[in-house]
């Protein structure tokens, strides 16, 4: 049986600079705003409304004085697209910034923003991402994870449970340095579990251990790439995409860690009642 016309829309993959193609029609090149005027109402695309109404009143402006300039400095002005998952979701970050700003009582110019946002969400619903509002009104797109979900419910610190979703941001693909950062802050938040030994002493000493392990010796917690504490294995490992594998599992690890001690927390709570009540 031949799939539903629906069913082969939903499962087509992204072409990047298609969509990319798509968001600058509807932003830069689509006459869509209107605004009345005497004797006759005036059609500008909503980047120029934009530019003649609140551009310069942006919090985040700096010192650009257009959109144009803003665009061309983050390398994504219409002729610097190129066909790459980066540079499409740089643009979404980019109209997800600007676009809130708008006047909401321009009909035309919310009817397009909402185009636009209904785009971006079907991009990001197919390569399996999403929006992370990261502060009031800041908002970034992170790899939908199951994990993570689970363990940002978890953790009390809201700091901690931020950088857990950081971690999954697109751009921090390839980025050793930012991701050991994060992960520093992530190992600092589990010392106390792994200090407690909660997880040896429920069952999870694998995992307490492996866990420990990955943290001291695989160029996280330590220098272990040169000096005292250098590791054969993870100097070899520097020279391919292997380390970041490696920082990639111990960041699962460390969620791993904390979703079992919350689910051991439950256990022995339910022994608790169990013991305590006929039933």
């Amino acid at each position: 049986m031949k799939s539903h016309f629906y069913d082969l829309l939903h499962k087509m993959e992204i072409e990047p600079i298609a969509e990319l193609n798509r968001l600058d029609t509807l932003f830069t090149s689509e006459k869509s705003v209107v605004v009345e005027g005497f004797p006759r109402d005036y059609y500008y695309t909503l980047e120029q409304f934009i530019d003649n109404t609140i551009f310069r009143s942006l919090p985040f402006r700096g010192t650009y004085t257009n959109i144009r300039e803003m665009r061309v400095a983050l390398n994504i002005a219409s002729y610097q697209f190129d066909d790459s998952i980066e540079c499409l979701f740089l643009y979404c970050e980019f109209l997800k910034a600007i676009l809130p700003f708008v006047n909401h009582k321009n009909a035309s110019a919310m009817n397009q923003i909402i185009i636009i946002f209904n785009n971006i969400d079907v991009v990001l619903e197919k390569t399996n991402y999403e929006w992370l509002e990261r502060s009031s009104r800041e908002f970034i797109i992170v790899e939908k994870n199951k994990i993570t979900t689970e363990a940002v419910e978890i953790i009390k610190d809201d700091a901690t449970a931020i950088k857990a979703i950081e971690y999954n941001h697109y751009a921090l693909k390839g980025d050793l340095g930012k991701k050991k950062e994060i992960l520093l802050k992530l190992a600092d938040y589990v010392e106390p579990l792994l200090k407690s030994r909660k997880l040896e002493q429920n069952g999870f000493s694998d995992l307490q251990s492996d866990l420990g392990f990955v943290l001291n010796n695989f160029n996280i917690r330590h220098n272990n790439i040169d000096g005292n504490n250098a590791k054969e294995y993870v100097v070899k490992l520097t020279k391919t995409s292997e380390l970041e594998k490696w920082y990639d599992n111990a960041y699962e690890m460390i969620l791993m860690a904390t979703i079992t001690a919350d689910h051991i927390d439950i256990t022995n709570e339910l022994k608790r009642i169990k013991s305590s009540f006929r039933w």
